[in-house]
This record gives C-alpha cells, sequence and structure tokens, in this order.
C-alpha cells in the first residue's frame, strides 16, 4: 500500500471514531420532555467493536507437559540500548515487560510449558551456537543470532530449514512477510523475522527532522511530501541546502553550525536501499544473483557517495547529540534512535526519500548490525519440530496483538514520538522494510566495502564494483554450491 492510501485509510478510521463518540454524547438534549414516539422499555443496545484479530486456529490442542522451551539471543554490552522482550520473571509495571509476561503465561498455561528467554554476549553466543550444533548438542530450541552474523551460520550448515516446522503458517501477519519472501533461498528459509521479538523493529531505518529548524526556516510540510509521494533525493538535497548557518562566524564548518542533513557511514545502505538499490536480488530459482551492478543501482550508489562527499549540506558524522542541540535539521538513523531522544521534544519521524517520484514505495532498511533473525539450530531432532512449530507460531500470534501493539502504540507512537503525524509515518516505515540478500549475506564482504567508501577515499561506485565484483560472483557460486548440501 503506497503512502496516501496508508493515510486515507488512517484518517478514515480517526474520522469514523470521531463520529462514533459525536453520536455518543450528542444525544436529544433540548429539555422539553416531550416526544413524538411512544416510550419504549427497550434496553439500549450497546455497540462493540468487531474482532479483528487473527487467531492461530490451525494449530493442534496439545500439551507437553512442562518442557522447557529455550530461546536465546545475542547482546551487546552495558550501555547498549535494547529491549529484552523473549522472557520476564514477573510484572514490575513497565509496560513491554508487563506484556510479555502475560504473554508468556497464556502460552505457558496452554501448552503447559516454561518458555526461557536467554541473552548472551554476541561473541559468547556464537561460541556456544558453533559448539552446540558440532557437538550435536539441543540445548536452545531457538536462537536468534545477529543478522550480521546470520549468512556465514548459514554458510557452515547450522540452520534447520524453518519450512520444516510445519505447523508455521508464514503467511500470517505475525510473521514478515519481506523477510520471509527476501530471506529464502532455493525455497529454503533458514532465517527470518516476525513478531516474537522488538529488536528489528528497532533496526529499521527512518529519518528524524527537528521541528525547530523547520520552522525557524520556513521548511515544507515533511509529512504533506510524504504523503503526496513528493519526498524525494531533490526534495530532500534542495531542503538540506537552504538550511545553512555558519553559527560562530569562523568560517570553519563544524558540528558547532547549522547543517541539512547529517549522518554516519550508514547512509550508504539506507540510501541504497530507499532508492530501490540492491547488493544482490533473486532468480526464478530463488536462488540469489548480483544485482548491483544493474544501471538501477550503479545511479543509486553513484549519487548516494555524491551526497556522502559533499560538505555543502551534509554533516558526516552527524548524530543525535547534533540534532538535539539543533545542529541539524535531518538525521538519518534508526527507530531505536527514538527511545534514547525521550526528554527531547521537538522532532518528528519520517521515512528515507524515493529516489524520484516514479519509485513505488519509500523503503526502510533493516540493519544487520542491530537486528536479530529467529533461527532453529539443524540438530534439532525430527520429533521436536512439531512442538517448536506450535510454540513459534503461539508465541508469534500472540505477540502481535500485545507486545507489537504496545511497542507501537505506546513506546513509539505516544512516547518516541511528538505528534499523531509521526505515528502514521511509522506504519508507512514498518510496511515498506528491505531485507537485501547481499547485505545479510555479505557477498564478497562488497556491503562493508560500499559502507566505507568515504572512509577508505572511494568516489566513484562503478570503478569500486567493478574491483569487487568477481569476490561477489565467487561468494555466490560457493553459498549455492553448500545449498546443495542440506538435506531439502
Amino acid at each position: 500500500m503506497n503512502a496516501t492510501k496508508k493515510l486515507t485509510a488512517w484518517l478514515l478510521a480517526a474520522v469514523m471514531a470521531a463520529s462514533a463518540l459525536s453520536a455518543c454524547s450528542n444525544g436529544d438534549d433540548s429539555g422539553s420532555g416531550e416526544t413524538d414516539r411512544a416510550p419504549t422499555t427497550t434496553a439500549p443496545i450497546e455497540e462493540t467493536e468487531a474482532d479483528t484479530r487473527v487467531y492461530p486456529t490451525h494449530l493442534p490442542e496439545v500439551t507437553y507437559g512442562g518442557y522447557e522451551f529455550k530461546m536465546s539471543h545475542w547482546m551487546f554490552g552495558e550501555g547498549y540500548v535494547m529491549t529484552f522482550d523473549l522472557d520476564s520473571e514477573g510484572e514490575n509495571g513497565d509496560l513491554i515487560n508487563d506484556t510479555v509476561y502475560k504473554r508468556n503465561s497464556k502460552i505457558e498455561e496452554q501448552y503447559e510449558v516454561i518458555v526461557t528467554g536467554i541473552y548472551q554476549e554476541l561473541g559468547e553466543l556464537d561460541t556456544a551456537y558453533r559448539n552446540a550444533v558440532n557437538a550435536g548438542d539441543n540445548t536452545y530450541d531457538v536462537i536468534f543470532v545477529r543478522s550480521h552474523e546470520a549468512g556465514s551460520y548459514a554458510a557452515s550448515g547450522y540452520y534447520l530449514d524453518l519450512n520444516r516446522l510445519e505447523a508455521i503458517d508464514w503467511s500470517m501477519p505475525w510473521w514478515d512477510q519481506q523477510s520471509v519472501a527476501e530471506l529464502s533461498l532455493g525455497g529454503r528459509l533458514f532465517m527470518v523475522q516476525g513478531d516474537v521479538t522488538l529488536m528489528d523493529k528497532s533496526a529499521t531505518a527512518c529519518m528524524y527532522f527537528n521541528r525547530k529548524l523547520q520552522s525557524d526556516w520556513n521548511v515544507e510540510n515533511f509529512y504533506q511530501l510524504v504523503l503526496e509521494d513528493k519526498w524525494t533525493w531533490d526534495k530532500m538535497i534542495d531542503i538540506s541546502k537552504s538550511v545553512h548557518e555558519d553559527v560562530d562566524g569562523n568560517s570553519e564548518w563544524d558540528e558547532s553550525d547549522i547543517w541539512g542533513l547529517g549522518a554516519g557511514d550508514d547512509i550508504t545502505y539506507m540510501l541504497l536501499h530507499a532508492g530501490g538499490g540492491r547488493y544482490a536480488s533473486k532468480d526464478s530459482d530463488d536462488l540469489p544473483i548480483v544485482e548491483f551492478g544493474s544501471e538501477r543501482t550503479l545511479t543509486v550508489a553513484q549519487r548516494t557517495l555524491d551526497i556522502l562527499y559533499d560538505d555543502s549540506y551534509f554533516y558526516h558524522g552527524g548524530n543525535s547529540d547534533m540534532f538535539q542541540k539543533g545542529n541539524l535539521l535531518l538525521l538519518m538513523d534508526l527507530i531505536k534512535k527514538s527511545m534514547e531522544m525521550r526528554e527531547f521534544e521537538d522532532y518528528g519521524i519520517i521515512p528515507l526519500p524515493k529516489f524520484d517520484e516514479a519509485q513505488e514505495n519509500y523503503g526502510a532498511t533493516v540493519s544487520i548490525h542491530h537486528s536479530p533473525v529467529l533461527t532453529v539450530p539443524k540438530t534439532a531432532p525430527e520429533e521436536a519440530y512439531e512442538r517448536t512449530g506450535v510454540l513459534l507460531e503461539a508465541l508469534a500470534a500472540e505477540s502481535c496483538y500485545t507486545v507489537i501493539d504496545v511497542y507501537y502504540d505506546t513506546v513509539l507512537k505516544v512516547k518516541g514520538t511528538r505528534d499523531e503525524q509521526s505515528a502514521a509515518m511509522l506504519d508507512i516505515i514498518f510496511d515498506n522494510r528491505v531485507y537485501d540478500l547481499g547485505e545479510f549475506y555479505q557477498f564478497g564482504d562488497f556491503n562493508t566495502q560500499f559502507l566505507r567508501a568515504k572512509g577508505n577515499g572511494h568516489e566513484d561506485v562503478v570503478s569500486l564494483y567493478e574491483k569487487h565484483s568477481k569476490y561477489i560472483q565467487k561468494a555466490i557460486d560457493a553459498l549455492i554450491k553448500k545449498l546443495d548440501k542440506y538435506d531439502a
């Protein structure tokens, strides 16, 4: 659904809700006490909201005799902002924690299991996963690995094809349909993202704008640009160039001055995917092929580098501190950044711009550096397939209408945003997430080469690609060869 249709539906729902409230509060209050109709003793009919929830009715009615269902999840060290949402020891007043507790308690009671979430440091989990598979150990039922390492596990043959979990219906709304479609390989699905956990949502790219700077510099309405499908790279650059001031008057442009646009190196893959470019795509056999060399991607990639090198409006290294201090109009970052700006009032959220108005949809990449993917170790015994599938489907289905609602509507749309329009923008962002095989599998490490292009002094994308193209193809060929060794 495009941006205009999405918001139209959202506004229609708001109007209908307002009308319903009006109908309840604005009855006949003339005070005459007279009526032309005969009195009636019929009780008023209470209207109830239709239940639009989808339920996993395809799941069998089974119990598992107190089985401990163990899920492991990677984590960074102290100071990294992340949401712990696999497990909860009890209610403590935190909305997400309490909702997770209720979700798990419901599933535990229904299926007679104990749901356990185990968070491990990134390196610790990596070692544990490899050791467990190599030893044939079934310590964990499910492992959420960081997307950055996910491709190497697949190439090493550590994953179970998730399609073997027949209890799971991948078409259900609690599974990210884009991840199902774009992360499959040769009909196999080794990794996926869904509603069991929240970190992949937090790792989605977006753009923040400083509302005070927008007002002070008479900048156009960003929301309207998005909804009219006019929020493009050209528009972003034109606006960014118009907001530029040497605040201290020393003719040395730095973080103390006002800039139109700022970001770190992550701008490379964020803009690449926002503009419709890809490192890799797939052929008719669902196998990866090189996409970066296409005319579209090379055009988008070159313009990305042009932006990266243009210090007339772009501040390389722009961050949330500059943004909150009022030195950046626009900041490219991840949704998780909103969780770190709770005390800042004057910002809005919009999707990254389209390359041009001809582009059909906005695009929001999911960072492999900050997101998890759900995997099941290949050592899982066949007799466990049903149980793992049932419990994952049940957990995801319950999360879809509880944990996810709390995250979207309370944490993001109320605490993490400052206006209703930003909330509508989040719907557009999450509806257009991008999963690039070339990013997740890092073929030939080219995604890193492009990410670090400016740091390594590369300005011409064609020469950069030509230098690495053979390594990209070699890595793809090697993966396809290894896929043939997987049990179908």
